[in-house]
C-alpha cells in the first residue's frame, strides 16, 4: 500500500463538504487512523487519517469523554471500531478464500468512507464491489480518494441509491450485479439508523438476490436497554440477538450466529477481562445454501416482507 505523508491531505472546498454529508464516517475514519498507528494494529488503512481530518479526530476525542463519564471506559468506541473492522476484514478475507477462484462480488450498503475496496488485498479476485451510498456521499468520497491517489483491488463502482428504496434490485442490476454469482453483503453500521420495517424488507430482499454461497454480515445493535447521552433518543432498530437470528432464519438464511463485543471472536485481547461482553453491539453472519425457488419468486417475497416479526 502507498503510504500518505502528514497527517492531513488537503481537500480543499471537498473538505467541508465531507464534514456535511460524511460527518459520522469521518469520525469512524479518524479511529481507524488511530489504530493503524498503534505498533501492534489489528490492521493498516493508510488512508484513514486523511479521511477522517481534524473534524473526525476532534469528534473522537469528545466521544472518548463522554464514554469516560458514562462507562468509565474512555477508548470504549474506539476500542469497537478496531475490533469491529478487524472482524469484517478477516469474514471478507474468508470469503473471498472459499470461492477458491470462481468469480464472487462483493456489495457495500451504506459505504460512506469505507476503504476496504482500496485496501484488501483479498478483492484482487472480486470481480466487482458495489459501493451504495447517497449520491452526495458518494460524489465527495469519489474525489477524496482521486486526491489520495487511491486505487482499488478490483472494478469499483459506486451506486447512488437509498438502501429503502422500492427499486433497490433494478438498480443494481442497471450497474451489473450478477444474480448467479455469490455475494458477500456488507452492513456495517446501517440497519440501527433504519426503521424495522425497511431493516426487514431489506434482509429479505438481499436473500433475494443472492446466489448459494453468498452470506451477509449485518451490523445491529442488541440491547433495548442500552444507556444513551442525556436527551439522546434510542435508534429507531434494536433487537436483541436471539430476535435477529430469527429475522434471518425466516428469510431462508442459514448457518446464522451472533458474534458480541466482548466475546472471544470479538475481543483479540483488546477488550477488558472485567467486563461482560456488551450486547450494545453485535454482528450477525448468516449464508444462503441451496436454489429452492427462482429469482424472481424470491424478490416478489422479498418486497412484501413476507410478515417477520423483530
Amino acid at each position: 500500500m502507498e503510504e500518505l505523508s502528514g497527517w492531513l491531505k488537503d481537500f480543499g472546498a471537498y473538505d467541508a463538504e465531507l464534514d456535511r454529508v460524511a460527518f459520522t464516517s469521518r469520525w469512524v475514519a479518524a479511529e481507524r487512523g488511530l489504530e493503524s498507528d498503534r505498533p501492534d494494529a489489528l490492521f493498516v488503512d493508510p488512508f484513514a487519517k486523511n479521511l477522517g481530518g481534524t473534524s473526525g479526530m476532534a469528534f473522537s476525542e469528545k466521544i472518548a469523554t463522554m464514554y469516560e463519564e458514562m462507562f468509565g471506559w474512555r477508548d470504549w468506541h474506539r476500542c469497537w471500531m478496531a475490533i469491529r473492522t478487524k472482524v469484517l476484514d478477516e469474514a471478507i478475507t474468508d470469503f473471498a478464500s472459499s470461492a477458491d477462484g470462481s468469480r464472487f462480488q462483493m456489495v457495500n450498503l451504506g459505504a460512506g468512507l469505507d476503504t476496504r475496496a482500496f485496501r484488501l488485498e483479498c478483492l484482487a479476485d472480486c470481480s466487482v464491489c458495489f459501493e451504495v451510498d447517497m449520491p452526495e456521499v458518494l460524489r465527495v468520497k469519489d474525489h477524496a480518494m482521486s486526491a489520495l491517489k487511491a486505487h482499488s483491488k478490483c472494478p469499483r463502482v459506486p451506486l447512488a441509491a437509498d438502501v429503502t428504496d422500492e427499486n433497490l434490485e433494478a438498480k443494481l442490476f442497471a450497474v451489473g450485479f450478477d444474480v448467479k454469482v455469490p455475494t458477500f453483503w456488507l452492513l456495517e453500521g446501517l440497519v440501527m439508523y433504519l426503521d424495522p420495517e425497511p431493516v426487514k424488507v431489506l434482509l429479505g430482499k438481499l436473500f433475494a438476490l443472492s446466489a448459494p454461497g453468498s452470506k451477509i454480515a449485518c451490523g445491529f445493535l442488541g440491547d433495548p436497554n442500552m444507556k444513551m447521552p442525556p436527551g439522546a433518543p434510542l435508534p429507531p432498530f434494536i433487537c436483541p440477538p436471539a430476535d435477529f437470528e430469527e429475522l434471518l432464519r425466516g428469510y431462508g438464511w442459514n448457518n446464522v450466529r451472533t458474534a458480541i463485543f466482548g466475546d472471544p471472536e470479538m475481543n483479540f485481547g483488546r477488550y477488558p477481562v472485567d467486563r461482560p461482553p456488551d450486547t450494545t453491539q453485535c454482528f450477525c453472519f448468516a449464508s444462503r445454501s441451496g436454489a429452492d425457488v427462482s429469482c424472481s419468486a424470491k424478490i416478489d417475497t422479498a418486497r412484501s416482507g413476507s410478515g417477520n416479526k423483530v
